[in-house]
């Protein structure tokens, strides 16, 4: 077995290195090809499949766990991705000593005794042990009361971060602060941890996300749509309708840009929102824009995921497609300097955009779409794909 795993290791390493000799997208291009290793999670009965916040990590022990949120309930799962066996489920209390208050807004695991969970009503995280008690509450007024920070949340799209003895946590652009919303909307609140005080990150939403942001005005929110990922010096960014993507320090002074376009989408357009809620959910369904951005420590690569446009019928379920990360959707594989080495089409419903797993061998998306005839909502299951030159 340990034989057969170094194989697959020098393989994968060998295509990387292939890949990488690329330095622009070519005929060549690296793709994503899917395998036949599959993960198999149990998912309780009384779960949701409307997962927007799973983790992978590392346990002091050295094994490797992967875990999510299902906010129904609400509970955190924890497996062992050796065994695919449920090791423990943390029921989170709403209400009373240990509540997190009205509805958890994801959870990020510092480590088994530290679990961050922010609500998403009230501008506070609550700070959880193993067992779901609350060790403490971490409240913005308290942490900083000369500025407004809004209500945050740790979702696959831009999780907290304990980094350097400071907590990030992601932020909408900010009505609070009225007019000067557009220019100083800060994507980030850190939390320095020593002393609990509060900050704005430097880095601020840039002009391309909030051209037509109003505080009040009802939105469809692509345009300010975030996703960030960390690569291990450096936070990376990516908004729905742009282009760009942005390379920030731990500090926000210094800033990169780069230019990763997708192949598959002809324009970019921020769409009004319509009065009727049901159309407001198909245009989210059909208008093209940039989802969520990765990096693969293992294979030091970024994958940026797109959306092109599509055309549904009326009859379709919008709020499960939306929920699902919607029909088709592309990766574009990007190197440490933000090359592009290629760009994989999924078929629509194939598999969940919105749920990706990054592991040491390999890249998993999840295959459980309610439109797929082997969905189930009892199972949580992911294809690996390996990366490929053709």
């Amino acid at each position: 077995m340990q034989k057969g795993f170094n194989y697959i290791i020098i393989c994968l390493s060998v295509l990387f290195i292939a890949c990488q000799s690329n330095e622009k997208e070519s005929d060549a291009a690296c793709h994503l090809v899917a395998t036949e290793d599959f993960l198999e999670f149990s998912v309780p009965s009384d779960a949701s499949m409307f997962i927007k916040s799973m983790q992978a990590f590392e346990g002091e022990d050295g094994k490797s766990y992967f875990s999510f949120l299902s906010n129904e309930v609400p509970e955190i799962y924890f497996y062992d991705i050796e065994t695919k066996d449920r090791i423990k489920r943390i029921h989170l209390d709403t209400e009373g000593p240990d509540g997190i208050g009205r509805k958890a807004g994801g959870f990020y695991m510092a480590d088994w005794n530290r679990i961050y969970v922010p609500d998403v009503y009230l501008s506070q995280i609550s700070v959880v042990d193993s067992t779901g008690h609350k060790l403490n509450a971490l409240k913005f007024d308290a942490l900083a009361p000369d500025y407004p920070f809004i209500p945050t949340s740790s979702l696959i799209a831009s999780p907290l971060l304990e980094l350097e003895g400071k907590l990030y946590a992601s932020q909408k652009p900010n009505p609070r602060l009225g007019g000067d919303a557009r220019r100083g909307s800060t994507t980030e609140m850190i939390i320095r941890l020593d002393s609990c005080k509060a900050h704005p990150f430097a880095f601020h939403y840039p002009s391309s996300a909030l051209t037509n942001y109003s505080p009040g005005q009802s939105s469809l929110g692509l345009a300010w749509r975030m996703s960030r990922c960390f690569n291990g010096s450096e936070l990376v960014y990516s908004f729905g309708l742009d282009e760009n993507v942005y390379v920030v320090s731990l500090d926000g002074n210094e800033v990169a840009k780069h230019q990763v376009e997708s192949r598959f989408i002809k324009a970019l357009e921020n769409p009004k929102a319509p009065d009727d809620f049901m159309l407001g959910i198909q245009t989210l369904c059909e208008n093209p824009f940039y989802g969520n951005i990765y990096y693969d420590k293992y294979r030091r690569l970024y994958y940026r995921v797109a959306y092109p446009q599509e055309d549904y019928d009326k009859e379709e379920n919008f709020v499960d497609l939306w929920q699902f990360g919607r029909g088709k959707f592309s990766i574009i594989v990007l190197n440490e300097d933000f090359e592009v080495l290629g760009e994989t089409l999924f078929p629509a419903f194939s598999y969940r955009s919105d749920l990706v797993l990054i592991l040491e061998d390999g890249v998993y998306l999840s295959t459980s779409h309610f439109k797929r005839e082997d969905y189930s909502d009892d199972v949580l299951r992911f294809q690996r794909m390996e990366l490929v030159e053709r």
